[in-house]
């Protein structure tokens, strides 16, 4: 017995632009500044995400969750899945506290660190993760704990 199978095509769309700054990463905070621009006074937490290719030029932006007044809730195959069909190379997320507090919750310490670990298996490395509000922003990667990615190998990426 036969069955039809269904046959997939991926396909990237743009839904709008907004003007940023070409490299993220040339200067201190500026994909916070992108971020905290996009949701720091959003009334409901969101988890938005900036990709960026291998020399750290922003390539795109995506909204992966939009929540309640106090999380927003994923999955990490989500967070990865728009990344790697935008052709990701790095990866910044960012999400709002509409509380005002910047300060990240042990959850998203949690998330994070599996986030970082994750993308070292995928090769999208997690640059940074910075949490906005009214009251500005504070970039997880500062604090230290979103470490410096290692630096790339030559067999980073080979299929196992």
């Amino acid at each position: 017995m036969s069955i039809k199978v269904p046959i997939y095509r991926l396909k990237l769309i743009k839904d709008r632009t907004m003007q940023v700054s070409e490299r993220l990463l040339d200067k201190p905070f500026a994909a916070a500044r992108v971020v905290e621009r996009w949701i720091g006074d959003a009334d409901r937490e969101h988890l938005v995400a900036l990709f960026l290719d291998s020399e750290c030029r922003f390539i795109g932006a995506h909204v992966i969750a939009v929540g309640s007044l106090d999380h927003a809730h994923t999955t990490a195959r989500e967070i990865f899945k728009a990344a790697i069909v935008a052709n990701g190379y790095g990866l910044v997320l960012g999400h709002n506290h509409p509380s005002g507090s910047l300060d990240p919750s042990e959850s998203d310490i949690r998330t994070t660190k599996k986030l970082i670990y994750l993308g070292t298996m995928l090769g999208i490395r997690m640059l940074d993760h910075i949490i906005v509000s009214r009251n500005g922003f504070r970039s997880m990667h500062e604090m230290g704990l979103v470490p410096e990615p290692a630096k790339r190998t030559d067999d980073e990426g080979e299929a196992a």
